[in-house]
């Protein structure tokens, strides 16, 4: 597999960001777990075509998702509202060896 750069992390995300946005109703999307999972099949679409790996993560680990070795903390807001319930992080529930998050 190849090891990816910031800049075609941050391509793929656009990516993603604009298939989202485009191609699923995010009305339907009802919780952070179906976002996730509707991230995650985005991500693996683009990804595969490029044979680069894209994984979920264990339940209480952080971040959420591993796109190589960059991580990703899918969030999403019911409004314009980003305040957030919860959600705290313990250090030791985190990946090793990630680029950046």
């Amino acid at each position: 597999m190849p090891k990816i750069n910031e800049t075609k992390f941050l391509e793929i995300l656009e990516k993603a960001k604009t298939r989202l946005l485009r191609d699923r109703c995010l009305k339907s999307i009802d919780s952070g777990v179906s976002f996730q999972k509707s991230l995650l099949i985005i991500l693996k679409e683009i990804c595969d075509t490029q044979s680069i790996s894209v994984h979920e993560t264990g339940p209480q680990t952080f971040p959420d998702l591993l796109l190589d070795s960059f991580g990703i903390k899918a969030k999403i807001a019911a409004s314009d509202n980003w305040v957030s319930t919860g959600d705290s992080i313990l250090e030791t529930t985190r990946e090793d060896n990630l680029e950046k998050i």
